[in-house]
């Protein structure tokens, strides 16, 4: 950072300030000589930038570019004939950095606004500047007006911290220091001050989710960015007048290896920013995906692909981001300590080592811990086991950082008291995440695991996960936090669950564990079960503990297939899944764990159709091994159509063979497909109005969480296509579709949907617009002119993300052996309108949809689409014809 008044009167290097004034007498002609200048320059520095020269000397020459473009526009507009007026650069130019597109702030002191002949000046000279396409932000002030608006707004004041004269009336410099002067009290005091700061920065925090592992962080206002490294620049300055870090040593404000931290730190920053600009081509500070990938390309960094340059590129910043915010915590904490230094805190002796002084713990003997680093983790088991306790003190909290983050501790793991203290905390499951995660923080964590270090800062490369590999786990481990504190107690089952899976070490470590094998190549799971077992053993975990941690880390996301892929409804599915599971107890467990993976993720995945899918799984589960029956007889399809009839004969309008009239011409995938409540309802529906009739019926899915929409009528080319495409102009989601076809010429789609919220649909007007819009669709069929049929066009938005990611869809279609029909298989990453898309193909190409299945799989979605050719109902057989479908159906999905 420039202290003020630094290089006030440096001479002009670029420019002849005489030869200009002299030379360019028209403003148009002088507009195209600063043009010149500035892009012949600026390329000079760019092109530096791109063969990485030092980042500092070129935002230093590139507000040295703009230092020389504004003096010598002040010059030929005659500025320096009023001798009471100065300009000055503020904010970043202020420090003498600048990037290719940030604003260009100044400040313009005055002694006369009311000049007429000097405003007029004023407001052509900043004209000028803008048409020279400087971002400039200006204000126009008496010296007055900016002590009393600086005495009202900490912000303003911090802009005259980074004060720096430019040209003009010097004398106005030494009346700007004097406002900001260490030993002025009267405005912003430094007490008041630094809350307004800590203040605006807790805020700052708060609108970004309170982490630096968001996948697309801003570099200034993130969390560890930018502007952290800004607020400690600011508190020196306002305490001790100076932006030399150097000085804040012996205020023990901060240490050598902190200070170390910082700078190299900003220096990199400032490289990533000036990247930002340079591929965006404008004033962002958002790492958005799409600048990620081309800064990688740009900078050729290393990876085995593109995902791999920008993963590795990334982790740098998310490392980096991590130490800056824990600097900048501790040294806010240090200076609190120091306002509140008066404050009587109540101090209690924990051990010969330790003590708590008001909520935080503080070391006692510094040096025992050198000799006895085992100490370090008897420091986390106190912290847990006192729920009053929130952190350390700033002095206490500095030394454990520096001590793990700035040496190599190989034998740290060899000793006994180690494990134990550290397996100790897991005592205490009401504050076992907020230990770790304090763990985590201070860098204790990864040394204690040594492979969760791998995972520091490893981005997600996926449509839901939103943030890193190491953040995502932590957030897991607070969920499962929150399971032992009942914050969660609408969740189905979670009493039963928690009285089962009594041993709070595995849930944990198997939270813990349970991504740990990603970024390792192969599957993370298998990878992740080894390195979780070996951590067991070097741990001394019992033998259950080991078993049950390796199985739910390896088993880690099967609840969540089983419930999202299968026909959870279906007993042959209960009892696969129940082979897997073993036990009640393993189910508790999994059911805990699955829960809190899938909100820690990203909680806009967490919503009442996910719930109740895998309540109801672990429900059906849990009553298998309490009863271990299930059906002997080897026809299931045979015994739902029995026990629907049961149902339906309830009806006395309804008989045997009414029933089988309509069963009869109905595929028998249909029967394979539908649960029996869905096939109970859908029955009657149909028997009551008709089977020559078209049917279109609503009724809560069974598990309260969807709605299911029904639709029985004449089958016609691209039927599916158009009901779904109108089921998107609703805004509705459909989560899940059946679509099967009768011997008559009919077909019958079954959907669920909830609302884009991920709501179930409510209210009687919102069911009837839903059944009002669909018949207006299928009124051509009805009247038999199906041809006048019409694809509503409607376009939802798609993430602006999507694309960034490598998740390839995959298209298969194949034929098996004496099948009527073909088989389209899809696999891809789900967005709004995907469904529609690949339904207008399928009509583009004169396919029928025979039956379908569809399955949305939190990001992603498994299709099946059963068709044959319109024209002679025969499956696809030709290659160039099977080539340009697949081709067309993964165009639709870009």
């Amino acid at each position: 950072m420039t202290e003020i008044g630094k290089d006030a009167h440096t001479p002009l290097t670029i420019f002849n300030a005489d030869f200009c004034v002299s030379e360019y007498k028209n403003r148009n002609d002088f507009l195209k000589f600063i043009h010149q200048v500035i892009k012949s320059e600026s390329a000079k520095i760019h092109q530096a930038f791109w063969h990485k020269e030092s980042i500092d000397m070129l935002v230093r020459q590139r507000a040295n570019l703009t230092d020389e473009v504004l003096k010598v526009a002040w010059l030929w507009f005659e500025m320096d004939h009023y001798p009471d007026v100065t300009l000055f650069a503020v904010g970043g130019y202020g420090n003498q950095a600048l990037h290719p597109f940030s604003d260009v702030d100044t400040l313009i002191i005055t002694t006369d606004t009311e000049n007429i002949h000097l405003n007029e000046r004023i407001e052509k000279y900043i004209s000028f500047l803008w048409d020279c396409n400087i971002h400039l932000g200006s204000s126009v002030r008496t010296l007055k007006a900016c002590a009393e608006l600086a005495s009202t707004d900490h912000v303003i004041f911090t802009t005259l911290l980074s004060c720096r004269y430019l040209i003009g009336n010097a004398d106005f410099l030494n009346d700007i220091e004097k406002i900001i002067s260490p030993e002025q009290t009267s405005i912003w005091p430094f007490s008041e001050y630094f809350q307004a700061k800590l203040k605006e920065r807790l805020h700052r925090y708060q609108h970004y989710q309170n982490t630096e592992y968001n996948q697309e962080p801003n570099l200034k206002e993130s969390p560890g960015g930018l502007r952290d490294i800004d607020f400690i620049y600011w508190i020196a300055k306002r305490k001790f007048g100076t932006n030399a870090l150097q000085g804040l040593l012996s205020e023990n404000a901060l240490s050598k290896y902190e200070i170390h931290i910082i700078e190299s730190s900003k220096q990199s920053f400032w490289q990533m920013r000036y990247a930002l600009h340079l591929v965006s081509h404008k004033a962002t500070d958002r790492l958005y995906l799409e600048y990620q990938s081309e800064i990688a390309k740009a900078l050729h960094i290393d990876g085995q692909n593109l995902n791999q340059s920008v993963s590795n590129w990334m982790q740098k910043y998310f490392l980096l981001a991590s130490q800056i915010r824990e600097i900048t915590d501790i040294f806010a904490q240090h200076f609190s300590e120091q306002i509140n230094k008066n404050a009587a805190y109540q101090q209690v002796s924990l051990s010969s080592h330790c003590k708590q002084v008001g909520h935080n713990l503080e070391i006692i003997q510094e040096t025992d811990y050198y000799t006895e680093p085992h100490l370090f983790i008897e420091l986390f088991y106190f912290f847990a086991k006192h729920e009053n306790l929130i952190g350390f003190t700033s002095n206490s909290r500095r030394f454990i950082y520096d001590y793990f983050n700035s040496q190599y501790l190989p034998d740290f793991l060899k000793s006994i008291d180690t494990k134990s203290a550290f397996l100790s905390i897991f005592q205490f499951p009401q504050k076992v995440a907020h230990t770790l995660t304090l763990m985590h923080q201070l860098g204790v964590l990864s040394k204690l695991i040594t492979c969760f270090a791998e995972l520091i800062g490893q981005m997600q490369y996926d449509l839901n996960h939103i943030y890193t590999v190491d953040a995502h786990t932590l957030r897991v481990l607070q969920y499962i936090q929150d399971f032992y504190q009942n914050k969660e107690s609408d969740l189905p089952f979670l009493a039963l669950s928690l009285s089962l899976a009594s041993d709070p070490i595995i849930l944990y470590l198997a939270g813990l564990f349970h991504d740990i094998g990603k970024g390792k190549g192969g599957d993370h799971s298998e990878i992740g079960k080894e390195l979780a077992l070996e951590f067991c053993q070097i741990y001394g975990l019992t033998e259950k503990q080991t078993d049950y941690i390796c199985w739910l880390v390896f088993h880690h996301l099967k609840l969540s297939h089983f419930a999202q892929r299968k026909d959870i409804n279906d007993p042959i599915v209960i009892l696969e899944f129940s082979k897997i599971v073993q036990s009640q107890e393993k189910l508790c467990y999994l059911y805990l764990l699955t829960i809190a993976d899938i909100q820690g993720t990203n909680p806009k995945l967490w919503n009442h159709w996910r719930k109740a899918l895998l309540s109801e799984l672990f429900h059906q589960t849990y009553q298998y091994f309490d009863k271990k029956t299930f059906l002997s007889d080897s026809d299931p399809i045979a015994y739902k159509k029995e026990q629907a009839c049961a149902q339906l004969l309830k009806n006395p309008s309804l008989s045997i063979e009414k029933i089988n009239s309509l069963w009869n011409i109905i595929n028998t995938d249909y029967f394979e497909n539908t649960d029996l409540n869905s096939l109970v309802w859908q029955t009657a529906f149909i028997l009551s109005h008709g089977i020559e009739n078209t049917v279109i019926a609503t009724q809560p899915h069974w598990n309260k969480a969807g709605t299911d929409i029904f639709v029985y009528s004449k089958d016609c080319l691209g039927l599916f296509a158009y009901i779904c495409q109108t089921l998107e102009k609703l805004l509705l989601t459909i989560v899940e579709a059946k679509v099967t076809t009768t011997q008559h010429g009919f077909c019958l789609n079954s959907m669920v949907v909830l609302e884009s919220s991920g709501q179930p649909i409510t209210g009687p007007h919102r069911l009837l617009e839903i059944k009002t819009t669909l018949s207006t669709l299928l009124d051509p069929i009805s009247e038999n002119t199906p041809e006048s049929l019409s694809l509503p066009y409607y376009s939802r938005h798609v993430p602006r993300w999507y694309r960034y990611y490598q998740t390839q869809a995959k298209v298969e279609i194949y034929t098996q052996a004496n099948n009527h029909y073909s088989t389209i298989e899809i696999h891809a990453p789900d967005f709004p309108g995907l469904l529609a898309r690949i339904g207008k193909v399928l009509v583009m190409h004169g396919l029928s949809i025979h039956s379908a299945k569809i399955n949305t799989l939190g990001d992603k979605v498994i299709d099946f689409f059963y068709v044959s050719k319109k024209e002679d109902r025969m499956p696809l057989t030709h290659e160039k014809t099977i080539k340009n479908i697949k081709k067309a159906i993964l165009q639709a999905l870009r």
